[in-house]
């Protein structure tokens, strides 16, 4: 009986497993459904790993891109055409519109290059790759607090998502009480939270601040 063969039609995807490179193969004359991860160093196939690399690259080269969670089976992925797949693969993020804690997560509401505003969405900050439009977001933010407006996210802090306080970057005095520009350890998002709230809440930070910005004067 002779031995059956099987011919690599395309590589669709990649990733990383315990240190070992994979790639997803579609097997000539088998459905895409049918399509399996197989190891780098047991693919005989230069030609189709190098495009395949060579587009990867190629694409990871545009700044301020997003790839989106993907919640669908397998399968489901499977049956997409390949055009239909990179399309969706990368989007441009034009400018940050809004945030938001929801189950355990920050979120960002995105404005999509070429997209109208009402197709905005929801985006959890671990998919984002924008750290220049998140800080330009957080900068307005806060003066925007600071000028006395009421902003809809200005109540919900990292504290009430469990995040540790590392540093005060800024005060101000907002209505009358001031407030501060808090940094979180391990996150690049910053809160203004009231004073009453820091003396509670990270008191040795608050002390560390004012006795940063103390001016000795000798008689």
């Amino acid at each position: 009986m002779s031995k059956k063969e099987f011919v690599v039609e395309q590589i669709l995807a990649k990733q990383v497993v315990e240190n070992e490179v994979q790639y997803l193969l579609k097997w000539k004359g088998y459905p895409e459904e049918e399509s399996t991860w197989e190891p780098e160093k047991n693919i005989q196939c230069p030609k189709l790993l190098k495009e395949f690399n060579e587009k990867c690259s190629r694409e990871e080269n545009n700044e301020n891109t997003w790839e989106p969670e993907d919640n669908s089976s397998d399968s489901d992925e499977l049956k997409e055409s390949e055009d239909e797949y990179i399309a969706k693969e990368r989007h441009k993020v034009e400018r940050i519109i809004s945030k938001k804690y929801e189950d355990e997560k920050v979120w960002f509401l995105l404005k999509w290059e070429g997209f109208p505003e009402e197709e905005a969405t929801w985006e959890p900050e671990e998919n984002l790759f924008c750290k220049d439009l998140i800080e330009v977001f957080e900068t307005e933010r806060f003066e925007a607090v600071i000028s006395g407006q009421t902003l809809d996210d200005a109540s919900v802090t990292g504290f009430d998502q469990g995040l540790e306080p590392e540093k005060i970057i800024e005060a101000a005095l907002i209505n009358g009480e001031i407030h501060y520009l808090i940094g979180w350890s391990g996150s690049p998002e910053t809160d203004v939270v009231p004073a009453k709230l820091a003396n509670l809440k990270c008191p040795q930070l608050v002390i560390k601040f004012h006795e940063e910005r103390v001016t000795w004067e000798e008689n």
